[in-house]
Formats: structure tokens, C-alpha cells, sequence
């Protein structure tokens, strides 16, 4: 139990994501990460959705309702947790697709712009622009490669 309501906010948000990774990781090692199944709900841009766990009935049926059943059953406690702060049953793409992409480049820097949706990170595309190195971890170095 957290009582300062900013750090309560914090870890609800944490434990959210976490339990919306899981349900893609379990995706991803299928391969139907990127692949909309019978029984999946969809964005507008055509992407499967995968769950924030919440108040409500899930959406879904088939294969897509069963891994996330998966995630249910596993975390039963965190879900009870997520709808005692009555926070809503929502769905949040699995496939990001940057809207009015560019980039430039220079001797010294690249840049590159973009548009999101609301639940998008910045982070998440631009972690798959590159390949890099984490240097606050110790035995790393700080070698940065951007794909080709």
C-alpha cells in the first residue's frame, strides 16, 4: 500500500505496463505480435491491441483472449490491485507505426521526427532504430550502431 498519491500513480502505471508487456512478449514468441487473429480488436491503423487490465470485460476471443487469460491467471493479485483503483479495462496497440516520418542527418548529429498516438513512447521507436550499448551497466561500453 502506497498512500502518497504520486508514487501510487507511479507503480499502478509500472504494474500496468508490465502486465500489457507480458501479453505481448507471450505475442512476440508466438510471431502474431505483428498479426491480427480471429478474435483480436484492432486500432484504426489496423494494428491487434493487447490489454491494460482494469474494470471491465475484455474485448477479444479466440488465441488473443487466451494469452491474455494467461496473464490472468498468473497475476491474479495484481489484477485485483489495478481494479481496486478503478482504473478502466482499455486496449493499447501492439505494432507502432510513427506517423510523418523524417529524419536529417550531419556530420554530428541525426535527427528524427515523428507523430504518435496517445499511449505511444518515443523510446519504443526509437529503440528500434538502434542498437546500442547500456553503459550504466558494469563490463558495457559505450559503442552506439544504428541499423541499416
Amino acid at each position: 500500500r502506497i498512500k502518497e498519491s504520486h508514487r501510487r500513480g507511479l507503480a499502478i502505471s509500472a504494474l500496468r505496463s508490465y502486465l500489457f508487456n507480458a501479453s505481448l512478449a507471450r505475442r512476440v514468441q508466438n510471431d502474431t505480435w505483428d498479426k491480427v487473429l480471429v478474435g483480436d480488436k484492432c486500432t484504426g491503423r489496423g494494428s491487434p491491441t493487447g490489454p491494460l487490465f482494469g474494470e471491465g470485460e475484455p474485448l477479444n476471443e479466440g488465441l488473443p483472449r487466451a494469452i491474455e487469460a494467461e496473464q490472468e491467471r498468473r497475476w491474479p493479485t495484481w489484477i485485483q490491485a489495478l481494479i481496486n483503483a478503478r482504473l478502466r479495462y482499455e486496449r493499447r496497440a501492439l505494432v507502432i507505426r510513427p506517423g510523418c516520418f523524417s529524419y536529417s542527418l550531419n556530420e554530428r548529429s541525426l535527427t528524427v521526427r515523428f507523430t504518435l498516438d496517445r499511449g505511444e513512447f518515443a523510446t519504443a521507436v526509437l529503440r528500434e532504430l538502434s542498437d546500442y550499448t547500456d553503459t550504466s551497466r558494469p563490463g558495457t561500453d559505450n559503442r552506439f550502431r544504428s541499423h541499416q
